[in-house]
């Protein structure tokens, strides 16, 4: 399965009520029943195609080469398929603003009311992680920032990764116990000694799972984890930076 196409099942997984399916042995995500994407097979090791409905957008990404009206008369209510090669650079803000607007388009107005203005909703305190649907990993994110929070999820969405974040404290271990993890991820920000706790508390309910420290401040910081907690893995970038994606998925 290409990297491409598990970087839009990451973030579409992040949107709420959603779930996989493969009704023709092509890979669709719905919400509330309704599919808002339409990935193909998943068996693409290159490239990416996918088909979105975009009623404000349509006419727009059909001037687009790499785009066209969405066959079996679909195209008519909106539908867009996209299809980019193994070499071509594909316009990833831009699919995450058509991948928004698909869902909103989809989704039941009541759910849609939910959301912020743009993009999937700032994680709740009440979140429970659930396995990632854009990778074999089930991966925890854990902050203290709702803004960041969802920050960083989109990052580590657009880099292949659904994470499921919650925020720093005690339901922090009731979702890590309860859900399972094979990787926290947890963003130190402004708490570094208030995350340092919670590590520790966290490696005694997740035992054999990957934990990432992240986000710290300082190398003075970095290495007090360090000697704190040896088994943890440690940073200064932000949760959802590229290289944090690359640790997550060594």
């Amino acid at each position: 399965m290409s990297q491409n196409l598990k970087r839009i099942r990451g973030a579409a997984a992040l949107y709420p009520d959603t779930y996989e399916e493969a009704p023709w042995g092509d890979l669709v995500v719905k919400v509330r029943k309704k599919i808002f994407v339409f990935l193909g097979t998943g068996k693409e090791q290159d490239g990416l195609s996918l088909s979105l409905k975009l009623p404000r957008s349509a006419v727009d990404a059909l001037k687009n080469d790499w785009a066209t009206p969405t066959a079996y008369g679909m195209g008519k209510h909106g539908w867009v398929s996209m299809s980019f090669g193994p070499s071509d650079e594909i316009p990833w803000e831009l699919l995450m603003d058509w991948l928004d607007e698909s869902f909103r388009a989809v989704a039941p107005k009541t759910l849609v009311k939910t959301l912020p203005d743009h993009g999937p909703p700032a994680p709740s305190k009440a979140a429970a992680p659930k396995p990632a649907a854009a990778r074999d990993l089930a991966v925890l994110l854990i902050g203290d920032d709702p803004l960041r929070l969802q920050r960083s999820a989109k990052g580590l969405a657009l880099g292949g990764v659904a994470a499921h974040a919650v925020a720093l404290g005690e339901e922090a271990l009731d979702a890590a116990g309860e859900g399972a993890p094979d990787v926290v991820v947890l963003d130190a920000c402004r708490n570094a000694k208030d995350a340092l706790k919670l590590a520790g508390e966290l490696s005694a309910v997740t035992m054999g799972c990957r934990m990432l420290v992240v986000g710290l401040r300082d190398l003075k910081t970095e290495r007090m984890v360090s000697a704190e907690l040896p088994g943890v893995e440690t940073s200064r970038e932000a949760p959802g930076a590229p290289k944090i994606v690359a640790m997550i998925l060594e």
